[in-house]
């Protein structure tokens, strides 16, 4: 393909661009309108009677507009396509009524190294009530990007996904939300998944949301970096100004490799919004960290913001309950509202220098050598009756020139540190009653040795 081909609907043509026989017909629901006949497979393109849509061609890249129907780039076993990169431009609207997907762009099969992308522009518009608005399958090795800087919705099920089927390297797979992007979606919003198996080794995984990610229920961010033998990182930031909400699950990070898993967040996450608990996919939260091998970190920057309704705020636990040693760090510059669960065998890192509200709430930093230190703001009381806030598993409070709030107006509060404290210049508030012997008070219990 030399230069530039336009394709408009409704039409039937026949042509040949780089000796690949290309036949385009519009009649009956969501017709293929574009097949490209090539070695071992097959390319179409949908569109319905009524669609008002162009595509244009210039060599490896599809530019699409206007309103089409569903679009599959390609589909059934091919091997051979003469696309590998999809942009949706500006006044593009891709709709799929039926259940199935509004745009998928697919490798399958053995074959040379080759990368897959994406573009959903500011102004165009996927909108879907089937499995998955947007669809990117990659067999070979490769990286993967989808970009959205315009509208993806689906009032059935899920929004991206990305997933990676091949069995030896791939370079990066990488989902991200402009500033102008939005993924509005009844279930996941966003899910990159790697293919199972052992020791397989297929790359990095980057999710970076600069605009909104919302989502009725399961997962706004959902990453499975199922390739055991993967030392690579998986990444997923919230930029100042993006959010990520989740009826469910906010942000889970699943990783069975050793490579690292972070998650930098100078935005919003909201989790639990609508349901308490999963059946299916773990416990509802803001943050879930279901790390296998490699180490986590949970870093929250000054602008950053963790909450989750049911104030489960981050949890580190494997879905399938498997006890594991890996490290999990959270660093907090900015507000977590919630408590902290950390149910798995690592030596745990938890840095505050921003505000921690837990009031009234228990956090459990689970087995290894945990410690938790404070140069910000805790605050153990709001006011509501008096209440017992409990950090229970960590090993070592440092109360590094920070300070433990009970001070609500309320006397009574309790305040339970289930290891030892080391008092550090820190600052510990209180409610007491002046009225003689046994008033009430609240109270700092420390359950190991105390010291400066």
């Amino acid at each position: 393909m030399s230069s530039s081909t336009v394709f408009k609907a409704p039409c039937r043509t026949t042509s040949s661009i780089s000796g690949q026989h290309i036949e385009t017909y519009g009649r009956g629901r969501a017709s293929l309108i574009w097949a490209v006949a090539v070695l071992s497979g097959s390319f179409a393109l949908g569109f319905p009677d009524d669609a008002d849509a162009q595509c244009v061609a210039a060599g490896a890249t599809l530019t699409c507009s206007g309103t089409l129907g569903p679009a599959s780039f390609p589909i059934n076993n091919v091997n051979v396509s003469p696309f590998s990169s999809v942009i949706l431009a500006p006044g593009f609207t891709g709709t799929d009524s039926t259940g199935g997907t509004s745009v998928h762009l697919r490798r399958q099969g053995a074959g040379a190294a080759e990368d897959l992308n994406i573009t959903v522009q500011n102004g165009a518009t996927l909108d879907n009530a089937g499995s998955d608005s947007l669809y990117l399958r990659n067999d070979r090795n490769g990286s993967n990007t989808v970009i959205v800087d315009g509208l993806v919705t689906n009032t059935v099920g899920r929004g991206i996904r990305l997933q990676s089927n091949a069995t030896s390297a791939v370079d990066t797979d990488r989902v991200v939300v402009g500033a102008d992007g939005r993924i509005d979606t009844f279930a996941t919003g966003i899910w990159v998944r790697h293919n199972t198996g052992p020791g397989l080794n297929l790359g990095s995984i980057i999710v970076d949301i600069h605009g909104e990610v919302i989502v009725d229920t399961i997962r706004g961010i959902h990453i499975s970096a199922n390739d055991s033998g993967n030392t690579n990182p998986v990444d997923v930031f919230v930029r100042q100004g993006g959010l990520v909400q989740s009826g469910e699950q906010a942000i889970y990070v699943g990783n069975s490799g050793s490579g690292p898993s972070t998650i930098l967040i100078d935005g919003i996450v909201r989790g639990g919004t609508s349901v308490a608990d999963l059946k299916t996919f773990g416990p509802s939260g803001a943050i879930i960290l279901d790390v296998e091998g490699g180490d986590a970190t949970v870093r929250i920057g000054a602008t950053g913001h963790v909450s989750s309704v049911n104030d489960r705020a981050i949890t580190g636990i494997s879905v399938t309950n498997t006890v594991v040693a890996s490290d999990i760090t959270i660093e907090n510059a900015g507000t977590i509202e919630g408590y902290i669960e950390l149910r798995e065998g690592g030596a745990d890192q938890f840095s505050n220098s921003g505000i921690w509200t837990t009031a009234g709430l228990t956090s459990d930093f689970g087995g290894g050598a945990d410690e938790l230190t404070n140069a910000g703001l805790i605050n153990g009381a709001n006011g509501t009756g008096t209440q017992l806030t409990q950090v229970l598993n960590v090993d070592t409070f440092v109360n590094a020139g920070g300070i433990i709030d009970l001070s609500d107006g309320v006397a009574g509060d309790q305040f339970r540190i289930g290891g030892d404290l080391i008092t550090a210049g820190g600052v510990i508030r209180l409610d007491t009653v002046l009225d003689g012997d046994g008033s009430t008070t609240d109270r700092l219990l420390v359950d190991g040795d105390v010291s400066n």
